[in-house]
This record gives structure tokens, sequence and C-alpha cells, in this order.
């Protein structure tokens, strides 16, 4: 009930802050993904690219580390790590899975991920995963939408609009996402003690 309270909440404020999919708002934010490309190199960086542009269309500026240790907490950034040998049993049929409470983790499943699509459609899938697992973390939230970037499961149409980079957040996501960043960047308030 809070959920639904707080979405249709936040859909009243959307006209207020002119986020609309395909047109970024018009205050920038940055966040720093700390990921090792590893042995895939050329996979990862065509994926960052790709994701980069996606966040960017929303107004969000993805700043790429190779360096795990340059992202060691939420307000520093997203640590993204693989998985290459994935336990069936682990959140099965998923591709990865983000810690959206905890604000910072993201496991890809490499293994999954290779054999999901084609070689030539690899980048582009990486990239959608990299991309809905960063919004559930700066979302900050455990939920799914019913279509677009951040639907639970993808499907062929799903597929095809990636494949054509059209794919996009839905309105209620790009709220949430921006609702989480301004959390994320807000100063921290010093604890006293209260009597």
């Amino acid at each position: 009930m809070k959920i639904l309270a707080t979405i249709t909440m936040m859909a009243g404020l959307a006209g207020a802050r002119e986020i609309q999919p395909n047109s970024g708002p018009t205050v920038k934010q940055n966040v720093a993904v700390c990921m090792s490309p590893g042995g895939n190199a050329t996979l990862v960086f065509q994926a960052r690219i790709i994701a980069s542009k996606i966040y960017a269309e929303i107004g969000v500026k993805i700043h790429w580390h190779d360096d795990p240790r340059d992202c060691v907490s939420p307000r520093d950034g997203i640590v993204i790590t693989f998985s290459r040998e994935t336990p069936a049993d682990l959140h099965p049929g998923a591709l990865a899975y983000a810690s959206p409470f905890e604000r910072t983790h993201i496991v890809l499943f490499h293994d999954r991920v290779m054999t999901a699509t084609t070689p030539q459609m690899l980048p582009t899938l990486v990239a959608y995963v990299l991309v809905h697992e960063i919004g559930h973390i700066l979302q900050g939230v455990a939920r799914h939408s019913e279509g677009g970037i951040m639907k639970a499961r993808w499907e062929r149409v799903d597929f095809e609009e990636m494949r054509r980079g059209s794919l996009r957040f839905n309105s209620i996501d790009l709220i949430l996402i921006h609702d989480g960043l301004d959390k994320r960047s807000a100063p921290k308030l010093s604890g006293g003690a209260v009597e």
C-alpha cells in the first residue's frame, strides 16, 4: 500500500520535474560505476558505451571505473562483479541481480548472459542488463515495471527494441531513479543524542 501511495505521489510530481521518456531532465546527475572488464574488455567497453548513452538521455552521467576500490560506498558509486560459474539455484533464469536496499552491489551472471543471445547482440544485451540493474540500485526499491527497461522478464519484442536501441525507462521508473539519485546525493545529517 505504501509503495502504491509513493508511486501515485511521484506520478503527480512528474509534471513538476518535467521528466519524460526520451527527453532528459534539466539537471544532470553523476554516478560512478566500478566494473573490472576482466577477460572481456571489448564486450564490456561496447556495453558501457550503450549503457552510458541510455542514461545520458535521462540526464544521468555514468563515470566508469575499472577498479572496484574507486566505489567503496553508496555515495562513491556502484560495484559490478561477474559470476562466471553461477549455481543453477541462484536467482534461476536471471541474467544479473542487484541489492537495491544496500545500494552498492550488482552481480552479472556472465555465464548466463554469454549463452542468452547471438554474439552480435551480446554488447547490447550486456548494456541493457547493466542499465536495468543500475536502475534498481538508483531507485533503491525492489520492483519491476510492466514494460520497458525495468520489466522483470524481457520478451521477443523487448529484445527487438534493444536491437533497435529503442527500449527505454517508463515514466514511473524515471521518477524513481531521479528521486533515488536525489536521496543518494543529499547531505547526511550527523547523529546526536535525543533525550
